[in-house]
């Protein structure tokens, strides 16, 4: 079961990263707030 979930972190943590790098390739500037947002 602990493998499991640490797989599910794992998984969650690129879409995250992805996420991230998307704005940041949008957009030149991004603030926390707008982080906070999406």
């Amino acid at each position: 079961m602990k493998e499991f979930l640490e797989d599910i972190n794992k998984a969650f943590e690129s879409k995250v990263r992805l996420g991230i790098m998307s704005m940041l390739m949008v957009n030149n500037e991004v603030d926390f707030n707008t982080f906070k947002e999406m």
